[in-house]
């Protein structure tokens, strides 16, 4: 039984996530995000909004990324939250009533937003997820009206991980 709801989760996951962006793959095998519609959940919570110039025309775009199912206060740490592997992340950019919905994985841990603007990564999204799984992945905007996922590292099952900070 419990074998059965894992595959079920898992499809289900697998539905969501292929029905959150209009992506294709490219012929360097990077993944290309064009602009389309944004899947609206109805349990989301916005953890974190940036305002910042993506694409290089001088105006900010809006970066959002939220969580679905809303997340539950850890009640042993009022500011942590609780989630797994069963949450949806969603990273939405608006650009002038433009939405790209950049795909990512889940994490069951951590996950963490840059915006860099060093040299060859001139505006780029750094998305780092830790948990059961480690991903580094790269999202830039093309001059061509696209952004360009790039993995730059996803590897687990993560045995060991240190907690000095």
């Amino acid at each position: 039984m419990i074998y059965i709801k894992r595959v079920t989760l898992l499809v289900l996951i697998f539905v969501l996530i292929a029905g959150c962006s209009n992506e294709t793959i490219s012929t360097d095998s990077n993944i290309i995000i064009e602009k389309g519609q944004v899947k609206s959940y109805e349990d989301i919570l916005t953890v974190e909004e940036i305002e910042e110039d993506i694409d290089g025309d001088e105006k900010k775009e809006h970066i959002k990324l939220s969580i679905s199912p809303a997340l539950k206060p850890d009640p042993e740490n009022k500011n942590q939250y609780l989630w797994d592997d069963s949450h949806v992340w969603q990273l939405v950019v608006e650009d002038e009533g433009n939405f790209y919905t950049l795909p990512y994985l889940m994490t069951m841990y951590k996950a963490e937003l840059y915006i860099s603007n060093e040299e060859e990564n001139q505006n780029t999204i750094i998305f780092l997820t830790k948990g059961t799984t480690l991903s580094f992945l790269q999202y830039k905007h093309n001059q061509k009206g696209y952004f360009e996922k790039k993995v730059i590292y996803n590897e687990g099952p993560i045995l060991h991980r240190s907690t000095i900070k």
